[in-house]
């Protein structure tokens, strides 16, 4: 990849997370992407560089981004028939381990 390439894969980025991230200013979106860019400044493999630089600047655009919290309804969740119509209640009561897997059984 040419450095013309990836400096083209960089803008794209930019304009990705501006459009994801209506709430931040443009500017803010490409300095965070820039400041990504730059911790890739040294390495000698440029394939991967824009997918990275993308990935981090999106993991600290997110962190910027306010969240607001919302109240899960059970009841809009979707339902199958093969759980029946307690599939709900029997996903709260799965305790996430197979038995016998904290015993060492399965090591």
């Amino acid at each position: 990849m040419t450095r013309e390439e990836e400096l083209a894969h960089i803008d794209q980025a930019i304009d990705r997370l501006d459009r994801r991230f209506p709430d931040l200013s443009r500017e803010e979106v490409e300095r965070v992407v820039r400041s990504a860019h730059d911790r890739f400044a040294d390495g000698t493999v440029r394939d991967f560089v824009p997918l990275l630089v993308e990935r981090h600047a999106r993991e600290t655009v997110q962190g910027r981004v306010p969240v607001v919290a919302v109240a899960a309804d059970p009841s809009a969740l979707p339902v199958t028939q093969s759980f029946g119509g307690d599939a709900v209640a029997r996903r709260r009561r799965w305790p996430g381990w197979m038995p016998g897997w904290s015993r060492g059984r399965y090591a």
